[in-house]
């Protein structure tokens, strides 16, 4: 807007100034040319003085009055003090007047006075020039066209960049109606419809990874649920033909199992659905108390960790008074990273909080066989597992770690994978603290 807004300005600025110095010099020309466009006045006045010096003083008024009913613009015979207190003409013109000299000015309504000093006599003969009606005419007509033509251009210097970027948005946005979702607008940053293009883009990428992810996660769940339904419509045929009742408890039971493993799925495919849609950093929230809401989180990982003999510990924080966003979601992504490491720790998961800068930032390390780095990006896709046969048996959908990720990215921040101090795998969830709700 800004940026329109300043364009348009200094177009009108430089058009206005460019009026007033046309305007300016439209009068010096006129001022110039109307000596000369009446030169024959002046050979006229010669000719005029010429004859009436011949004659006596007294018959130089008659004469003039004859020659008035041919040149209607000739004035009657007047004398030099009056004509010398006419207010329009300068006291440089008086004097050359008085001199002899042939001189004009302008009078109140735009019409010139072309006066010469009859010899050395008290006389002036006088002509006027009623130029008014031509005199506007020219100027308006010049001024329209120059203005007309200066607007043209400015406006053809203004719409052509304009016109040629909306094109470009134009093609966009039909490539992008076609499923063309790697097509990008390319304006200058200093174009007029540069933020346009540059959300365009943003959108485009976004729909482009949303229909990319969409259409992965669609595929996984589709692989994802054939097993569970397998393993019940398996259980069900051996139930139904089952006649051991204890035989028939059993398969009932794989079966509850079955359909607690596809509950879970819908649930972890509706969170992560509900993050995928959400624009990144659209979640602020406000601040919270840290030490409260670490304290329930470590004490329920700590409930798990001795159920499996292992050990939970946390650090800094006494540090950290509070932390900035939501706490629901926050508390899902703490809960899934450190589940994680305790079902693939020997014995020792560490969680360390502490503020970066502006960042949070939460650290979880765990002693257990870690992560290959060609396969850290990999674990936060959906359904993936690195050891499969460990994520069944501890109930794992693989869409653990994608959460993780989506709230953080949700908050503005990211999570990554390094390798941990204590030989295992180390997570790292970071985001902003202070952002706009």
């Amino acid at each position: 807007m800004a940026r329109l807004f300043l364009r348009l300005y200094l177009m009108a600025a430089v058009v206005l100034i460019l009026v007033v110095v046309i305007d300016f010099y439209e009068e010096k020309y006129f001022e110039r040319a109307l000596p000369m466009q009446h030169t024959s006045s002046g050979t006229a006045f010669a000719l005029l003085q010429r004859t009436i010096s011949r004659m006596p003083q007294s018959e130089w008024a008659p004469e003039i009055d004859r020659i008035r009913q041919e040149v209607p613009n000739l004035q009657p015979l007047r004398k030099l003090d009056e004509v010398l207190r006419d207010k329009n003409m300068l006291i440089g013109d008086a004097k050359r007047l008085r001199k002899g000299d042939l001189i004009y000015w302008e009078g109140d309504h735009h019409e010139y006075t072309f006066a010469q000093r009859i010899g050395q006599s008290d006389y002036v003969v006088s002509y006027i020039l009623d130029d008014t009606i031509p005199r506007t005419l020219i100027l308006w007509g010049n001024m329209a066209v120059l203005l007309l033509t200066i607007v043209a251009v400015a406006m053809w210097f203004w719409v052509r960049p304009l016109w040629h970027d909306l094109r470009r948005l134009d093609v966009a946005t039909e490539r992008l109606s076609a499923g063309e979702f790697d097509e990008r607008v390319h304006l200058g940053k200093g174009a007029v419809l540069y933020p346009l293009g540059e959300s365009l883009n943003w959108m485009a990428e976004r729909i482009g990874a949303l229909i990319t992810s969409h259409r992965s996660l669609t595929n996984a769940v589709s692989h994802e649920l054939r097993t569970p339904l397998a393993r019940l419509r398996f259980a069900h045929t051996l139930a139904i033909d089952s006649v051991d009742p204890a035989d028939k408890d059993k398969q009932l039971e794989r079966m509850r199992r079955d359909m607690d493993e596809l509950d879970r799925l819908a649930g972890e495919l509706l969170t992560l659905a509900k993050l995928e849609r959400a624009i990144d950093g659209s979640v602020a929230g406000e601040p919270f108390p840290a030490r409260e809401w670490l304290e329930d989180r470590i004490e329920e990982a700590r409930m798990t960790a001795l159920a499996t003999g292992r050990n939970v510990t946390l650090h800094g924080a006494s540090t950290v008074e509070s932390l900035t966003g939501s706490p629901q979601y926050l508390a899902r992504a703490f809960d899934n990273i450190v589940n994680n490491a305790m079902r693939h720790a020997s014995s020792r998961v560490e969680v360390e909080v502490r503020h970066e800068g502006e960042l949070a930032v939460i650290t979880v390390d765990d002693d257990g066989p870690g992560i290959p780095e060609g396969e850290r990006q990999r674990v936060f896709e959906p359904f993936v597992r690195l050891d499969e046969s460990r994520d069944r048996e501890s109930g794992g959908v693989g869409l653990g770690l994608a959460i993780v990720r989506q709230i953080a990215r949700t908050h503005g921040g990211d999570c990554r994978v390094d390798g941990s101090p204590l030989k295992g795998a180390r997570f790292v969830l970071s985001w902003p603290m202070h952002r706009r709700a």
